[in-house]
């Protein structure tokens, strides 16, 4: 038989055990909201931590959009304008030789006159006109004239300065414009030029070249030269 104290002490550890139990029940309860309401922090930082990211990407994303547009929208003026300054160099030139066209003549020459001015007073004009151009266009067809005319400004080009002006005066006369030469220098340059055209197609020219006084027009000059283009010519041997 058990006696009091024995059925006491059963008792008494029973309730400890189901204490102990619930109390463990109570922890391992708490646990579980800690590490959920833990995960659940970690789950939200992710979240937050994965949304700047992204927002940063967008941001790059959007800049490099921005400067893409831009450099596309740079590219693209500047072919316009350069397309406008072709379209509108083109309008002064020549279709047959790309010479300036005889219109554009006085503002082109007018310029290389002033800008010699202002430097060393230097300015030949010559005044050219090619030799017998109806007898080799009856002899040989307008296509071989037409090559004459267009070689003779190429090669022209060639021995002279790039912005030195290049003008069809009439249909086989042309104005050229030398600053910073004397005229031996230019008879010099335009001695290979004849020699050039010649090489490549026959042909010949004859020049009448003045030299820009103090306080001389264009048109002066213009007339002086074209007078020694008639004295040249009137002596060139038949």
């Amino acid at each position: 038989m058990t006696n009091g104290r024995d059925e006491g002490a059963a008792l008494w550890q029973d309730e400890t055990l189901t204490m102990s139990a619930a109390h463990l029940d109570a922890l391992t309860a708490d646990q579980s909201v800690t590490d959920g309401d833990q995960a659940a922090s970690d789950t939200g930082q992710a979240a937050r931590t994965t949304g700047r990211v992204r927002l940063e990407q967008l941001r790059e994303r959007a800049a490099l959009d921005r400067a893409r547009a831009d450099s596309e929208r740079r590219h693209v003026a500047a072919a316009t304008r350069a397309r406008l300054r072709e379209e509108l160099h083109g309008s002064h030139l020549d279709d047959l030789t790309r010479a300036f066209r005889r219109e554009t003549e006085w503002h082109a020459l007018n310029l290389e006159i002033d800008r010699s001015r202002r430097g060393d007073g230097r300015f030949v004009l010559a005044f050219l006109d090619i030799d017998d151009l109806k007898g080799i266009n009856d002899r040989a067809g307008h296509a071989a004239g037409d090559l004459v005319l267009r070689t003779l400004v190429a090669t022209l080009r060639s021995s002279l300065r790039s912005f030195d002006p290049i003008v069809r005066f009439g249909g086989d006369e042309f104005v050229c414009g030398i600053g910073g030469a004397d005229i031996r220098e230019v008879e010099g340059r335009l001695a290979g030029t004849q020699r050039s055209l010649y090489a490549d197609t026959g042909a010949s020219f004859s020049v009448g070249l003045a030299v820009l006084a103090a306080g001389e027009t264009l048109e002066q000059l213009t007339t002086r030269a074209d007078a020694a283009l008639l004295d040249a010519k009137a002596s060139r041997p038949d």
